[in-house]
């Protein structure tokens, strides 16, 4: 059996809609099973009190999904550290509030410029077949 994992930043909110939520200490893991896979999405609940819980998702995963609702602080700690720990593998959403453009210039010279965009959950959904 196949397995996709993913580290959710950001708006986790969404993680509700994408699996059933499992284990959870400093990280909460969400899962869904879909016809010869089994898809997981972690997400640092113990962050921003708690880098490690951050860093620990993101070593966990093969794929990010960044969820951006506001350009801040949180969400350049996040980018960091994805750059840092070379997550190459991912997703963008953002809210109708950013501007992709300077999202897209601030991610530029980062290990996560080659993530794909996607408009709205549903367009993600639908690409990974859920």
């Amino acid at each position: 059996m196949n397995s996709l994992n993913f580290v959710l930043l950001g708006d986790t909110s969404i993680a509700i809609d994408l699996g059933k939520k499992g284990t959870t200490t400093d990280i909460s893991i969400y899962d869904r099973k879909i016809a010869d896979a089994i898809m997981m999405w972690t997400i640092p609940i113990t962050y921003p009190d708690k880098i490690q819980s951050l860093l620990s998702a993101i070593n966990l995963e093969e794929y990010a999904i960044l969820n951006v609702g506001k350009l801040d602080k949180y969400t350049g700690e996040q980018i960091l550290a994805l750059d840092h720990l070379s997550m190459e593998n991912g997703f963008i959403l953002h809210s109708y509030e950013i501007d992709e453009d300077k999202l897209k210039s601030i991610i530029k010279n980062t290990n996560i410029r080659n993530y794909k965009f996607m408009q709205n959950l549903k367009e993600m959904k639908k690409a990974f077949k859920i």
